[in-house]
């Protein structure tokens, strides 16, 4: 049986925003907001660098929503504004619900295992999908899973036919750690000896995380390498609101486009467009 690492669901998520009573969509502060926890972070850096210009500003953050339980939250008027790292399906904008694009960051391969930055395709395919992985040293591999519907399951498959066959066969390993939020994931991966996981530059940046990113066939997930698509492998990283934003919320944005905004998400690990 895997081990399963906070298990809040997404309907859970978007009850307990009511059953807790944040003000509904269109209050003036704090605004709420939730969703990937891929850009928690950035968002607090840039909140805190916000407030150097409106003191008054203040954003909570509800945490383990993910993307697709900030959409649903957003769109029952629980979030100012969700995190979403995902496009819009056809449906979610049907319902009013528009996006806008702040930045994209690499997805990267982590470990804490000393002395290990870079592998080849083929030793990241072995060890992923061996019984019992080993690093040279012949110390185990502990890989840190997502669950197998995730969005990062999905983008670690995408390496190689090898590395979505070795997922497989890993997530039908018993005693295997699978982290439900990319929090969760981090986490597990600095705590664990030898670890072996998954997440993105924009939140290894932000939440300056004790982890090693791993250069893979020579290629290293910098934002240069990102840019030209030497490394194909990215999130992009969104605001969602339900129609329009409100003005606190507008506001941010617009912070976010700035100049001051845009340098900070390169700092953090994302490409932005030239301007919004």
């Amino acid at each position: 049986m895997m081990k399963a690492v906070g298990r809040c669901s997404s309907k859970l998520w978007v009850g307990l925003l009511f059953a807790i009573g944040l003000t509904p969509l269109g209050a003036a502060q704090p605004l709420k907001t939730g969703g990937t926890g891929a850009a928690i972070g950035t968002i607090e850096v840039l909140a805190q660098a916000y407030r150097s210009r409106e003191p008054s500003f203040q954003v909570s953050v509800v945490p383990g929503l993910g993307s697709t339980g900030g959409v649903k939250a957003v769109a029952a008027g629980a979030l100012d504004f969700a995190l979403v790292g995902r496009p819009l399906k056809p449906q979610e904008r049907a319902d009013g619900l528009v996006s806008y694009e702040f930045g994209r960051t690499p997805f990267v391969i982590v470990t804490n295992k000393p002395g290990v930055d870079k592998l080849s395709m083929s030793q990241l395919e072995r060890l992923i999908g061996d019984d019992s992985p080993a690093w040279s040293d012949g110390t185990p591999v502990r890989l840190v899973l997502r669950p197998v519907s995730d969005g990062d399951t999905a983008l670690l498959g995408e390496f190689s036919p090898g590395v979505k066959a070795a997922l497989a066969a890993a997530h039908a390993r018993g005693g295997m750690v699978r982290a439900i939020t990319d929090q969760e994931s981090a986490s597990e991966s600095e705590r664990l000896e030898g670890s072996l996981g998954t997440s993105s530059l924009g939140l290894l940046r932000a939440e300056k995380r004790k982890l090693t990113v791993v250069t893979i066939d020579g290629i290293a997930p910098t934002l240069q390498n990102y840019a030209s698509g030497a490394w194909p492998h990215g999130k992009t990283m969104m605001i969602v609101t339900k129609g329009r934003p409100n003005l606190a919320t507008q506001k941010f944005i617009d912070f976010i486009a700035s100049d001051s905004g845009r340098q900070i998400l390169v700092d953090l690990g994302h490409l932005v467009t030239a301007a919004h």
